[in-house]
């Protein structure tokens, strides 16, 4: 999986925006491997896409 090549000078974010937009995880260094992971299990697809709302939630995130 990627997350074993992430240090920790990355950031890792991750944003949903399947009928609404929301962070599911706020930046964290590439070193918290767990939390990530944990993160990441936790997503479930789902709704309907809104782009547009993703997309503006990721450029405020960045």
């Amino acid at each position: 999986m990627l997350t074993g090549q992430l240090g920790e000078q990355y950031n890792v974010s991750i944003l949903v925006y399947a009928g609404a937009s929301a962070v599911v995880f706020e930046p964290t260094a590439g070193d918290q491997k767990a939390k990530l992971k944990q993160a990441l299990a936790s997503l479930r697809a789902g709704g309907s896409t809104n782009d547009q709302a993703g997309i503006e939630l990721a450029y405020t995130m960045a």
